[in-house]
């Protein structure tokens, strides 16, 4: 699939991380735009594709439609990412939900703090969701392994894997799966790996076991 540049994503991005530092140049208006960062590479004699390859995509800018938007990863929310798969990852047992429920899938929140991937990807999301941060349902396949569910979370630096088999937080070019589809505000997506984010690539089926799990509206009155 190829990514088509946009200019004026491309600039709306950098003022966007402009203005979440409160960096501010003589002689241009604060807090930035779009037009005004074109404004700024203009006066410098370069193109904001030019500005791109050489300086931007370094710097975590976003200027492909193809890709959604993006969080702005500073310390405090690399942070917080870190300390929600810790805590998470800590807090259930991992148990099949054939154990747990009776059935072969069941997605929601860990019962009795237990369950099985899907229950650690769906309490990280709404851990994170109580800082305003929105995950996004990951289903995959691990080669040899089957099946698995991990929490998504777009960052400027790439999209960032929330994941009950590791400690940390990885980048999605880190783990070695065939990535499936992905819960977005428009329903399920078939989605590609380019470097270190995903690009939807179509609409997908929503994993076996979704359908039992009403999403965040509900997350306000389920406890676990």
């Amino acid at each position: 699939m190829k990514l088509t540049f946009n200019k004026d994503l491309c600039c709306a991005n950098k003022a966007q991380q402009l203005n979440a530092t409160n960096f501010g140049l003589a002689g241009y208006a604060f807090p930035w735009t779009a037009f005004e960062f074109e404004r700024l590479l203009q006066d410098v004699g370069i193109t904001p594709q030019q500005w791109y390859e050489w300086y931007g995509a370094a710097e975590g800018v976003n200027p492909y439609p193809e890709i959604d938007c993006f969080l702005m990863l500073t310390d405090e929310i690399r942070e917080l990412l870190e300390t929600v798969n810790k805590e998470v990852n800590n807090r259930i047992v991992w148990t099949a939900d054939s154990v747990n429920y009776g059935v072969s899938e069941w997605w929601s929140l860990p019962k009795h703090g237990k369950d099985d991937c899907d229950g650690y990807a769906i309490a990280k999301d709404k851990e994170l969701a109580k800082h305003g941060i929105q995950g996004m349902l990951l289903f995959l396949r691990i080669p040899g392994r089957g099946n698995h569910v991990v929490l998504c979370v777009h960052t400027n630096e790439g999209d960032k894997i929330l994941d009950d088999r590791y400690k940390t937080v990885k980048d999605c070019d880190e783990l070695d799966c065939q990535w499936d589809v992905i819960e977005t505000t428009d329903g399920w997506k078939r989605i590609k790996q380019v470097k270190n984010r995903f690009v939807t690539i179509g609409d997908g089926a929503a994993p076996a076991g979704y359908k039992y799990w009403l999403v965040r509206k509900d997350y306000n009155k389920n406890t676990w």
